[in-house]
């Protein structure tokens, strides 16, 4: 216990007031709108009306800042929907993991997921054949975009790919039923011309959320 309270300790004594005043604000809507609670992760810029919006970076047009995977604060099944849009691939295979398992905690029975991203096989089949601004596009989805990366080289790198069959049996593992495909709703992206995105939608089920065993990845 004692390890676990000098780790909290140190996290509140680095984190600005300012940031602590806006996830209190957050939390406290969470509260306020459980169990009908929105999350908007990785929302970057893209602030959207109704919802949490949530990123990691205090820049960010967000309510609250955090890592998505560790939504600390907000409690076990009080969450109706998560979406996020070109997030996952910026994440790495064990982070995906372990923010899979947060959002399955907070998410309530029949809550709804929705990740959209890159399809990695499509990218491999479009390689060299669109171009925006000079960029690849399905090199873009591979890599990331490299103005952003040169902005924010760690968190704009994508880490990983995912097509529908990997990601879907992914989010299965996690407390998740009827994963599908369903329409890309980024259509204003210059890759959607070509069908390089997918989105992906799953429902919580019925089981109780079990946390992930010490040493998991």
């Amino acid at each position: 216990m004692k390890p676990i309270i000098g780790r909290l300790r140190k996290l509140l004594r680095a984190t600005p007031p300012a940031v602590m005043l806006r996830n209190r604000a957050a939390l406290r809507r969470v509260a306020n709108e459980a169990p009908g609670v929105k999350l908007h992760l990785g929302c970057g810029e893209d602030y959207k009306r109704g919802y949490i919006n949530v990123d990691v970076l205090p820049s960010a047009k967000c309510d609250l800042i955090s890592r998505v995977e560790d939504l600390r604060g907000i409690p076990n099944a009080s969450v109706a929907c998560i979406e996020s849009y070109h997030l996952v691939e910026h994440l790495r295979h064990s982070q995906l993991k372990a923010s899979l398992s947060e959002w399955s905690r907070v998410l309530r029975p029949g809550g709804e997921l929705h990740v959209e991203l890159p399809n990695f096989q499509q990218c491999i089949e479009n390689l060299g054949a669109h171009f925006h601004n000079g960029h690849d596009l399905a090199m873009v989805g591979i890599y990331g975009f490299p103005p952003d990366i040169e902005a924010e080289p760690f968190w704009q790198q994508h880490k990983w790919g995912w097509t529908p069959a990997t990601l879907g049996g992914l989010i299965g593992e996690f407390g998740f039923r009827d994963v599908a495909e369903a329409t890309v709703r980024q259509d204003w992206r210059e890759a959607a011309k070509f069908g390089r995105d997918m989105h992906l939608v799953a429902i919580r089920d019925e089981s109780e959320w079990c946390p992930p065993s010490e040493g998991a990845s």
